[in-house]
């Protein structure tokens, strides 16, 4: 399944490079480093899981092993703050 980040939840990115997500209905701010944002940002319903992990892998020469289950990991967070519309 692709996941779909809900259309909702604001984005500030930061100068250090860090983002900030904003759930307008519980009024809570999440925040996510440099690697969260780019998954963040895949969230789109065009990419799967595979292709994000594949994205990393090549911006961060990690092993896809290691990425995939980074990535799988990280939207299950998303998933459990009700960030996405879609399980994952």
């Amino acid at each position: 399944m692709n996941p779909i980040a809900r259309p909702d939840v604001l984005t500030q990115q930061l100068a250090d490079g860090s983002t900030i997500l904003f759930d307008p209905q519980t009024s809570i701010a999440h925040e996510l480093n440099a690697t969260g944002a780019l998954i963040w940002e895949y969230c789109d319903g065009e990419h799967s899981i595979g292709d994000i992990a594949a994205l990393l892998r090549e911006c961060f020469d990690t092993p896809t092993v290691e990425c995939q289950k980074d990535v799988t990991q990280f939207l299950e967070t998303l998933q459990q703050r009700a960030l996405l519309n879609a399980s994952v």
